[in-house]
């Protein structure tokens, strides 16, 4: 009923948002389909041909992304990082052994946490003196590399037989390496954006992640454990 009362003018802003965002929306949803189909017939090439499903999905997705996929079709990074992040994170999480976890928690906090920071740093040196980059530039590319990416990993030991404990290590320091590579980001973009930062917004920043995202995480599991326990559905 609202719409009676608006102007003419303001009907045709709103009209024409709408069609927008439906427009993108629909592009959205048939890129996510193309992609969907791609893996799967990615998946049935590579279990063919006995070679990792991660190296098809790279090689497939190199092949595709310029000449199929327009480049005004993506995804917004908030997309990423808030729905879907969360969800990998979670299912790896929950597929993890409690008890080897806490055996190997040692290495892990050494591997994720200072190791994360110092193999950021060479890489971003060498980045810096050896191709030349701005710092800012070379520090972002840093941490999207030193990031350990567990589906490879694992893929790699389902190949090659490896000790448990290096599984159970590999697998816990990709699971809390994902936030200090999110701080460490945070802190390459406020300096982009800001031009300055002192360390104490860093370690602020840090803080915040470890401590807040560990409260929040042990009482948002707690509440979760009854419902889990009433779940009798595998997926």
């Amino acid at each position: 009923m609202l719409y009676f009362f608006l102007p003419p003018w303001l009907l045709s802003v709103v009209d024409e948002t709408a069609n927008a965002s439906t427009a993108t929306f629909t592009s959205l949803v048939n890129a996510l389909i193309l992609l969907l189909l791609v893996a799967t017939v990615v998946a049935l090439v590579t279990r063919w041909l006995r070679i990792p499903y991660v190296v098809g999905l790279v090689l497939a997705g190199l092949m595709i992304t310029q000449p199929l996929l327009p480049r005004e079709v993506g995804l917004n990074p908030d997309v990423i990082l808030n729905l879907f992040l969360p969800i990998l994170i979670f299912e790896a999480a929950i597929n993890t052994d409690i008890s080897r976890l806490r055996s190997t928690v040692k290495p892990i906090a050494l591997l994720a946490g200072p190791g994360v920071v110092l193999a950021a740093a060479i890489m971003a040196t060498l980045l810096k003196f050896g191709l030349d980059l701005p710092w800012i530039t070379a520090g972002a590319i840093a941490v999207i590399l030193t990031i350990t990416d567990t589906v490879s990993v694992i893929a790699a030991f389902r190949a090659v037989p490896v000790p448990p404990r290096l599984a159970t290590i590999v697998e816990g320091e990709s699971l809390f390496n994902d936030g200090i590579a999110l701080v460490l980001l945070g802190i390459i973009t406020t300096i982009h954006t800001q031009g300055s930062f002192t360390v104490w917004q860093g370690v602020e920043q840090l803080f915040i992640a470890l401590v807040g995202g560990t409260i929040l995480g042990l009482g948002l599991g707690y509440l979760c454990v009854g419902l889990f326990q009433q779940l009798d559905d595998a997926l």
